[in-house]
């Protein structure tokens, strides 16, 4: 495979991992927008099949952008192997970065889903 080749499908990949990233945060803000408008009123039926949708997606998510970023990181790991001269960007795929995306996913996840316990029982003083 040719270098150019190879900075096509990394940057490829690059714009896939922000297709992902647009897709999360429509997926949240749509949640969101559920819980806060319609959520007190919804069965729990109706409740508990928007947070299976929700939730699936958010892990559907988070392994695509796993897959993205460690295929990035191979082409740009071939890149350098090819050409050391050409600049690539490091990214943080592996150890503390997985690390990082892991909570986050999972932060963003739970505060979605305790705004919607929230909504749905509020405290009555």
């Amino acid at each position: 495979m040719t270098l150019v080749e190879l900075i096509g499908l990394a940057q490829g990949e690059t714009q896939n991992a922000l297709a992902i990233t647009e897709y999360n945060l429509a997926t949240i803000t749509g949640y969101l927008l559920i819980a806060y408008f319609i959520g007190a009123n919804l069965t729990l039926f109706q409740v508990s099949f928007v947070n299976f949708l929700f939730v699936l997606s958010r892990i559907a998510a988070y392994f695509s952008l796993q897959g993205i970023l460690e295929r990035t990181q191979h082409f740009q790991q071939q890149i350098v192997d090819a050409d050391p001269n050409v600049p690539v960007g490091a990214l943080a795929t592996g150890g503390y970065g997985t690390v990082a995306q892991t909570v986050l996913f999972t932060a963003v996840t739970v505060g979605c889903l305790v705004f919607m316990w929230q909504v749905r029982h509020p405290k009555t003083e």
